[in-house]
């Protein structure tokens, strides 16, 4: 109480009565809905006797649990340097896929004679195409059966011709 300008007692409604209450206290009463303070008795000015012991005790306790700026910093600037760490890998995760990318394209534009950029237009296109030649719905198997029925022509032609010389 030395140190107070003023000193109350906040208590529930009809918890004491003003007449106990020492003179220089003051008393709020809490009451009603929302629990809504009402002064009850007014207390009065006292003379606080601040001094600089107790000023530097309320000053300690009130940096206790706190953190210094420069750690502050530090710990910002570490995190910071991780970041980095980690975006660099990733972008140099990704230039090798991109590099690996470029020499698989460079090999396909070889074997195919396509310039896949200058095919892009139709990349669409060329994909399904691609599709059907991996899928096998075009090549040897479809080319065999058209040379098969040739063949079945000129098997025929054939017996025809020999027919023919013979009479």
């Amino acid at each position: 109480m030395q140190w107070c300008n003023r000193w109350w007692l906040v208590a529930p409604k009809e918890v004491c009565a003003i007449d106990e209450l020492p003179k220089n206290w003051g008393y709020f009463e809490v009451a009603g809905t929302g629990n809504r303070l009402y002064r009850k008795k007014q207390a009065p000015l006292l003379e606080a006797e601040l001094n600089l012991s107790f000023i530097a005790g309320l000053l300690r306790r009130s940096t206790e649990g706190t953190i210094p700026v420069s750690t502050l910093w530090n710990e910002v600037d570490k995190a910071k340097a991780e970041i980095r760490v980690k975006f660099q890998k990733e972008i140099d995760d990704a230039k090798k896929t991109l590099e690996t990318y470029k020499n698989e394209v460079g090999e396909f534009e070889k074997a195919s004679g396509l310039e896949v950029l200058a095919s892009w237009r139709k990349g669409k296109e060329l994909g399904e195409a691609v599709k059907m030649v991996l899928d096998n719905r075009v090549g040897f198997d479809y080319e065999i059966g058209g040379l098969e029925k040739e063949l079945e022509k000129l098997k025929a032609l054939n017996v025809a011709i020999k027919a023919n010389l013979k009479l």
